[in-house]
């Protein structure tokens, strides 16, 4: 069986270290999850894949695997939503590989809603300084797409965040696509009078996005747009945490365990 991990990809260094460390700490804690359980039926191997900006390239990742699997094919995304990646790109590449759907190849779905996220994105907040003692405004930030689904997914995390760290004030908006566009999320609760603004972005990686967050906060910070500027604080990515790779063991071994045992029964 080869497992293939999906990126998006990025030009930032940090970012492409962060998504090959994900990677291998999810495959190391795979084998070892697997051993414990003395599950010996599945021979794996890994790979990876980026969609564009940073190698190695998916299709050519793909290519490979279309040629040389024998035992079977899982390929699993590191996207948090079912968006535009997961309903056109990744299954555009795997045509264009000779990669086809069937009994032996499967794409496990994006994160969507998970508890784990929830938990590290609640920390990042926390790391910027954010006590629960004296809650304050949080703006929380989605990538952004077409897709209503995974917009109501970031509305159910948004609520899910709210509740953990109850802050005397959470929005959200969104860094591209449709939905409310951050800029003017954060405007109004500038205007709103709120003393200090955590900005916490819902993204997995470093790259683009998370460069433009901190250098628009920056811009508006000298730039005496207003009277009085809030104090802002800019979170990280959700980047490597012990709990996203766990949830990500977890979803690889719960595949490779169904798969175990559907062989083992045919």
């Amino acid at each position: 069986m080869t497992v293939i991990f999906v990126g998006h990809g990025t030009r930032s260094h940090v970012g492409r270290l962060e998504f090959h460390q994900t990677c291998n700490l999810t495959a190391q804690g795979i084998l070892r999850r697997l051993r414990r359980m003395a599950s010996t039926g599945l021979n794996l191997t890994f790979e990876r894949g980026c969609l564009e900006l940073a190698e190695p390239a998916l299709l050519q990742t793909l290519r490979l695997a279309s040629v040389q699997r024998a035992d079977g094919v899982l390929i699993v995304p590191l996207f948090l939503f079912e968006a535009g990646h997961m309903e056109h790109d990744i299954p555009r590449m795997m045509a264009e590989s000779g990669l086809r759907h069937d009994s032996s190849v499967k794409v496990l779905p994006a994160i969507g809603v998970d508890s784990r996220f929830v938990q590290v994105t609640v920390h990042r907040v926390r790391e910027t300084g954010y006590r629960d003692e004296q809650p304050e405004a949080v703006l929380l930030l989605g990538r952004g797409n077409q897709s209503v689904l995974a917009q109501a997914a970031f509305t159910q995390i948004s609520l899910a965040v709210n509740q953990h760290l109850s802050p005397e004030y959470l929005d959200t908006g969104y860094l591209a696509g449709t939905g409310r566009d951050w800029r003017g999320a954060f405007e109004q609760m500038v205007a709103d009078g709120h003393p200090h603004i955590y900005v916490q972005p819902y993204l997995w990686f470093h790259g683009w996005l998370t460069n433009q967050i901190r250098t628009w906060v920056n811009e508006r910070q000298t730039s005496r747009w207003v009277k009085r500027m809030p104090r802002i604080s800019v979170g990280e990515p959700l980047g490597i945490h012990p709990l996203i790779i766990e949830s990500m063991v977890n979803r690889v071994v719960a595949e490779l365990l169904e798969r175990e045992v559907l062989c083992s029964d045919g």
